[in-house]
């Protein structure tokens, strides 16, 4: 195996790897600055969680669009690795991502802590709305990851290497 090929095979991964950390650091910089941190953990309603896992969401979905784009972009000039790493990738980014629409859809005014309405009223009934928010994440993502892999799968075996 050539230094090319090995390139070619790491470079979508170590990609990956770069907008993930970058959603990961941005998001946890980002929230100590916001309202909810301040606030600190509390439980009618849990405005500390909201607030995080809401910047989480909106670090996520730029990094995860930001992926689709570099796919496509380099899809011809590394190979298919990058659809499998894409897979990969939205795995991760897509529970934040949900959690987010959850959140918005159960929330008015967040970003004003004065203003701020929620429909949950405690940490369980918080919890137990992401959890189904999690759930949604995996079945709403599942057929755009499939078609990551089964295009990865495709493409090798085109090139005669599956």
């Amino acid at each position: 195996m050539t230094i090319v090929q090995i390139a070619r095979i790491g470079i979508p991964f170590v990609v990956s790897g770069v907008f993930y950390s970058i959603s990961l650091e941005g998001s946890f910089r980002t929230f100590q600055d916001t309202w909810f941190f301040r606030l600190g953990p509390g439980d009618s309603p849990p405005w500390y969680f909201i607030g995080n896992n809401l910047v989480d969401a909106l670090w996520s979905l730029p990094c995860a669009l930001v992926l689709i784009a570099f796919s496509f972009l380099t899809a011809r000039k590394l190979g298919p690795t990058v659809w499998g790493a894409l897979g990969i990738s939205l795995v991760s980014f897509s529970r934040p991502i949900c959690e987010g629409v959850n959140i918005l859809l159960h929330t008015r005014h967040v970003w004003d802590p004065a203003r701020a309405t929620s429909t949950w009223m405690s940490f369980d009934s918080y919890l137990q709305s992401q959890d189904v928010a999690s759930t949604v994440s995996l079945v709403v993502m599942a057929p755009l990851m499939l078609w990551c892999f089964v295009r990865y799968a495709r493409e090798l075996k085109a090139q005669g290497t599956l």
